[in-house]
């Protein structure tokens, strides 16, 4: 079975220093396009908003 965990790791400036292939695959963006950005523009680039907190997921990207 395929890992499917997506991870993005900010530091304590908020610039993303880790991204993992999960991450590309629920997103899109490649790990070049993404570390030494901040976070905060993976947020402002108009993701379709997800389902409400605690709603509870499944299934594979």
């Amino acid at each position: 079975m395929e890992d499917s965990s997506a991870t993005v790791i900010v530091d304590a400036r908020g610039l993303v220093t880790g991204w993992s292939d999960g991450a590309r695959r629920l997103t899109g963006y490649t790990a070049e396009e993404v570390v030494g950005r901040p976070a905060r523009d993976l947020l402002a680039r108009g993701a379709p908003p997800g389902p409400p907190a605690g709603t509870p997921r499944s299934g594979t990207p």
